[in-house]
């Protein structure tokens, strides 16, 4: 019984480990891509479509590129607790592609540079639109799976502000470090606790 709880307990921190290092790894190049596309696409778009439109679609382009990447990177470790790759990587990039599709027009209307409300909620609503696509494809039976979705929220919500607030608008690589990590400490507990046995 204790060598089976100890078993167990290992077990639990290496998923935790495995997931720290891909979800570091997929944040900070996928959200990288996502602002690095964004900015220089939305350039383009700006001109025919018009600033808000031009900078939500390319928004929303760019995060279903770095989001099919994120999903593809936490999929590694999940794939092996039963979540399928393509559902999960078509839940992320579309969880990120929604979210930024319905919050880059209120952002780009609005004076957001250091206006932390603004980019409080931009987070919080990509995220819960994150959160909300991948719990649906997580494996219904686990009894803890409720628990996803507010702790990858929360972590996604820190991950964009510290990544905002230390970077400022341009995200700079450190912020988004930063931000890559915690979202990945906190999603992790939550990955940690839903595949306990």
């Amino acid at each position: 019984m204790v060598a089976e709880q100890a078993e167990q307990e290992m077990a639990g921190w290496q998923l935790y480990g495995r997931w720290l290092v891909f979800n570091v790894i997929g944040l900070f190049v996928g959200i990288g891509l996502i602002f690095t596309l964004g900015w220089s696409l939305g350039e383009t778009l700006s001109t025919p479509l018009g600033m808000v439109a031009g900078q939500t679609l390319s928004f929303a382009i760019a995060a279903l590129a770095g989001g099919a990447l994120i999903g593809l990177l936490q999929c590694i470790v999940l794939n092996e607790r039963g979540v399928a790759y393509p559902a999960w990587a078509a839940a992320t990039a579309g969880g990120l592609g929604l979210g930024f599709a319905v919050t880059m027009p209120f952002v780009v209307s609005t004076p957001s540079e250091g206006n932390v409300a603004v980019l409080a909620l931009m987070s919080a609503v990509v995220g819960l639109t994150l959160a909300v696509a991948q719990w649906f494809v997580l494996p219904q039976k686990l009894p803890r799976a409720g628990w996803w979705v507010p702790a990858a929220t929360l972590g996604f919500v820190l991950c964009l502000l510290s990544a905002f607030l230390l970077g400022g608008e341009n995200v700079e690589a450190q912020a988004l470090g930063v931000g890559s990590l915690a979202y990945a400490v906190l999603s992790g507990l939550a990955v940690v606790a839903m595949f306990r046995r």
